[in-house]
């Protein structure tokens, strides 16, 4: 079956750099209740099934690159244009190939983004976690074995780093971040080494997809819709200083005036425009621990925009 390496993911003819990767059927079979009345020995709780309407589903997790292209297709599949599906291939070994191919032909066909997380981290890469959905997909056999795979089925630009250093992929400090509220202290920067430092974030986005199915006589299912946008995080702060209660005087904390923004690799930029706080969490620390200060958040949609937006590269 050939080795993790060899596997690849490749999202409109551009290859990704994966840590883990796979749409695995969802079999979900029908499990019938009915009655066996066969004695208490051997009696079975289930006793027939039926197949279900299928459908695929699973992570595409990778290391952000500071790729205008991989960066627009993110951001096109998971918000601008999250109604229409991409094509993808995948392969978990370099053997076997998964084509989930879109069709103008069959609306069916292709992969949608279900959900989306993004984590940053100064002492880690930057990385995202797709949660992908396909109804249909074809199967083939590019090489017998693991000895006849010779040659690469294609590669990521600039995987090294050859252009940009810090670019391919991204370091969790070379993301820049600005959370706004009423009288907020200002983030740290080389002019103000008293600003607030952000450790750790991340971003949940969820399209809360829909597989529609019906009794159509297709094991398919009929379609995939996208639901309501929700975008959830948190952010850990430090400070050489106090960070005020966002409720405090002299000013209340409001989405309408509170917003988080991240700057990565110098010119990608992730937005939540409208904030809402969930939680506050600053606690004692063990002795060698920093002291931060932890909001948990969610992003409001204006009536007009999402919760969440990410600017073309």
């Amino acid at each position: 079956m050939a080795l993790g390496y060899l596997g690849y993911a490749k999202i409109d003819n551009t290859f990704l750099l994966c840590n883990s990767t796979g749409l695995n059927r969802q079999v979900n079979p029908l499990e019938s209740r009915a009655v066996w009345g066969a004695g208490w020995y051997n009696a079975a709780a289930v006793t027939n099934y039926a197949d279900s309407q299928q459908h695929f589903e699973g992570p595409i997790n990778f290391e952000l690159q500071g790729n205008a292209t991989i960066w627009n297709i993110c951001r096109n599949w998971l918000i601008e244009d999250r109604v229409n599906p991409k094509s993808c291939v995948i392969s978990p070994n370099g053997i076997v190939s998964y084509s989930y191919a879109t069709d103008g032909a069959d609306a069916r066909k292709g992969v949608w983004v279900s959900q989306a997380s993004f984590n940053i981290d100064s002492n880690a890469l930057i990385t995202v976690a797709l949660t992908c959905i396909a109804l249909k997909r074809a199967e083939t056999n590019g090489n017998t074995s693991y000895k006849t795979i010779r040659t690469s089925v294609g590669s990521p630009s600039n995987p090294m780093n050859p252009t940009t250093r810090n670019l391919n992929p991204i370091p969790g400090w070379y993301a820049a971040a600005s959370v706004t509220w009423p009288n907020a202290p200002t983030f740290w920067s080389t002019s103000n080494l008293t600003g607030m430092v952000l450790m750790q974030s991340n971003i949940n986005v969820n399209n809360n997809t829909q597989v529609i199915r019906g009794c159509t006589g297709d094991t398919n299912p009929v379609a995939v819709l996208q639901g309501t946008m929700s975008a959830e995080g948190s952010m850990n702060l430090w400070r050489d200083g106090g960070i005020p209660d966002p409720y405090g005087t002299p000013g209340e904390f409001t989405a309408a005036s509170a917003s988080v923004v991240w700057t990565l690799g110098g010119s990608l930029v992730m937005r939540v425009p409208h904030v809402l706080l969930r939680s506050d969490a600053f606690d004692v620390q063990g002795q060698n621990n920093p002291t931060t200060r932890n909001f948990g958040f969610a992003g409001i949609g204006d009536g007009t925009n999402p919760p969440f937006l990410m600017d073309a590269a």
